[in-house]
């Protein structure tokens, strides 16, 4: 790999010869215009992508770790609300510290049963904006029911 005698810039082999992708070397120079049309496509691709990146919703995931206990025969850590080990299957008793979901109102334990499912069957880490679409709810609401399972106890807060 050398340098273009013409410009200066990297060669490129295609397997037969030494090219600029510059100055169009061996071949004739490039004109002026062709150079600066090609940098004014590259810059409006550029600027373009960035744009895109930017009107593009990002997605960010965040990790509630759930509040877990051991497994009383193999010892596995599982979530409070899990009847049986997924492990070794034994029936776990439901000698709970707390109610898993505080209960003001029945829809709101119905919700907050229903993000604290969700956020268990993804082992602890959601993306709110994902999790708000498959739960079908505001992100206000979802944000308030998960404050709310923090505060309860059944998320801890790490």
């Amino acid at each position: 790999m050398g340098r273009c005698p013409r410009c200066g810039y990297a060669l490129r082999f295609d397997g037969r010869k030494y090219t600029c992708d510059w100055c169009g070397y061996p071949r004739s120079q490039r004109s002026l215009t062709t150079t600066v049309q090609s940098i004014e496509r590259n810059v409006k691709n550029k600027i373009q992508g960035l744009i895109e990146g930017f009107r593009n919703q990002r997605q960010v995931y965040v990790s509630y770790p759930i509040a877990a206990r051991p497994c009383t025969l193999c010892g596995q850590s599982i979530p409070l609300s899990v009847s049986r080990c997924p492990s070794c299957g034994t029936l776990q008793p439901h000698a709970q510290t707390g109610p898993l979901v505080p209960t003001p109102a029945a829809e709101t334990s119905g919700v907050d049963r229903r993000v604290f499912d969700y956020i268990a069957g993804h082992n602890g880490t959601i993306s709110l904006s994902q999790a708000s679409m498959d739960l079908s709810l505001p992100h206000d609401v979802l944000q308030s029911s998960i404050d709310r399972l923090k505060s309860s106890g059944a998320l801890s807060q790490t």
